[in-house]
């Protein structure tokens, strides 16, 4: 039985389960610009946010042992695919997703009302949601990696 990749597969759904997860929901609130409701969510992201990290290198431990014990060559053009992906997700997730929710975080948290000037900014900032599609493009893109195993 292949335990190690059905480990490492499992902490990894979890993982984009709970950033993902979280991530729309932040943004669905950001869209009705309710200030107080904003204040709430990004909390509640806050102490999410602290499993992410966590889920993910769990995962990619799992992912590594599986690797031996299995005996794949990790040199596989489509695990070198997998790792550059994966890197450029925990980039993305870091700089950009988590740089987004905390600007706003900070404006929502300062702001005396939803007309503040550093507020409006923070709420109508696109990286956010740029970030967000292209962390689905990357979940997608390993997901058809570690599925086809192309080039191999």
């Amino acid at each position: 039985m292949r335990t190690f990749v059905f480990l490492h597969v499992l902490t990894m759904i979890l993982a984009v389960s709970v950033s993902g997860g979280a991530e729309i929901l932040v943004h669905r609130v950001v869209g009705t610009r309710d200030l107080a409701g904003i204040r709430s969510v990004v909390g509640t992201y806050g102490v999410m946010a602290r499993l992410v990290p966590l889920l993910f290198f769990t995962g990619l431990a799992f992912g590594i042992v599986a690797i031996f014990v299995e005996g794949f060559d990790p040199f596989q053009p489509w695990l070198l695919m997998a790792y550059v992906l994966f890197a450029s997700g925990v980039l993305v997730g870091a700089m950009v997703n988590g740089g987004w929710v905390g600007r706003l975080g900070k404006a929502a948290a300062s702001a005396e009302s939803p007309d503040d000037a550093a507020y409006q900014a923070a709420v109508t900032d696109q990286r956010g949601r740029i970030g967000l599609f292209v962390f689905w493009v990357l979940i997608a893109a390993i997901v058809f990696v570690m599925i086809v195993k192309p080039l191999s």
